[in-house]
């Protein structure tokens, strides 16, 4: 079983390698359209992706009775900042996200250059600071575009989710946006923490009911609904 496992992450992680050489290669021609370019870019790595866990078996359950808008500017939010959360995110998601990324990843050779070709967003001291990130997230706003995060209080990997804080509810406030609440589940059955072996399996997507600019308005109404909806989707952040 061992040697199937490993054989199997061989062949996955070879093919994100490959895959993203090959999305480097072509989006430089499609980088001259800087916009243009990076929906090219973004569309390339997801059907990758898709074919990906197609041959990989891995399955992904969207639940959902509320629908991510196509054209309205957007603050998403979800829990889990791993890679396979994030394919799946990308894979299922129907509009093109522009992931907010820690910038120590952006520094990773090819990988780091695979984020800013599909329009991700450095959030850190260096790559243009707090107020190059804060102007980034703007610029995708008023282009009715779809940022996601991934708030600190979602990250912890024991015991139960802590309570909101206002920074993403008071960018999407401030940006007239809506904000989404996405739940991502299942991925610890596949890979474990810290690990690079994995094995198929199903990853559940959640979409919950968004949060209206109109409700915005009260930031510890939203802080505190965020916080019950996580605690009882998440009692324990690792599973």
């Amino acid at each position: 079983m061992i040697i199937l496992k490993f054989l199997f992450s061989l062949f996955f992680w070879v093919y994100i390698q490959l895959g993203i050489l090959l999305v480097l290669i072509l989006s430089l021609p499609a980088n001259l359209l800087p916009n243009r370019g990076r929906a090219f870019n973004y569309a390339l790595a997801k059907l990758l992706l898709r074919l990906l866990f197609f041959i990989s078996f891995f399955r992904i359950r969207l639940k959902s009775g509320q629908k991510v808008g196509l054209v309205n500017r957007e603050i998403l939010i979800a829990n889990k900042p791993d890679l396979l959360s994030t394919f799946a995110l990308i894979i299922s998601l129907p509009r093109q996200v522009r992931f907010v990324a820690a910038e120590n990843i952006f520094y990773i050779p090819f990988f780091g250059w695979l984020l800013k070709a599909i329009g991700c967003i450095p959030a850190g001291k260096k790559l243009g600071g707090p107020l190059g990130f804060a102007v980034s997230v703007m610029a995708a706003m008023k282009q009715n575009e779809a940022v996601l995060f991934y708030p600190r209080n979602l990250r912890r990997f024991n015991g139960r989710v802590s309570e909101f804080k206002p920074g993403e509810i008071s960018v999407a406030r401030s940006a007239g946006a809506t904000l989404l609440p996405l739940v991502v589940t299942g991925t610890k059955k596949l890979i474990k923490r810290g690990s690079v072996l994995l094995w198929p399996g199903a990853i559940e997507i959640t979409v919950h009911e968004p949060v209206t600019p109109a409700e915005l308005g009260s930031v510890d109404t939203v802080m505190a609904r965020l916080t019950r909806l996580y605690q009882g989707e998440l009692p324990f952040e690792g599973d």
